[in-house]
């Protein structure tokens, strides 16, 4: 059987390479507004050292349990917006996962 081997960030050439990054954005809500930033502050170090290597970044995540349908006060809009104050670089919200925008958009990604 072949080994399943994981290497770490530090072991792997980043350099203009697209990364998708799934982090855990499940906080705490309140109508609709992050009432803890923990999670998104603890994905900031790992983020950062990405970009450091010129990575391009697709991160992926969920809040709740929307069921495959848009919940408005379960979107990822707002951890954009913050994500994007703590980097001091815009980071694009795309307001769904799939579909040929999105291809298109990830296609295109420029470290």
């Amino acid at each position: 059987m072949a080994s399943l081997r994981k290497l770490g960030l530090d072991q792997v050439d980043l350099t203009k390479k697209k990364v998708l990054m799934r982090i855990d954005l499940n906080v705490a809500m309140d109508n609709g507004r992050v009432t803890n930033w923990r999670r998104l502050k603890e994905a900031l170090p790992t983020i950062r050292y990405c970009l450091e290597k010129s990575a391009s970044i697709v991160l992926i995540s969920h809040i709740g349990r929307p069921g495959g349908k848009f919940v408005g006060p379960l979107s990822l809009r707002p951890m954009a917006v913050e994500l994007s104050r703590h980097l001091h670089k815009e980071v694009e919200f795309l307001p769904d996962c799939i579909g040929s925008d999105v291809q298109k958009r990830c296609s295109e990604l420029q470290p």
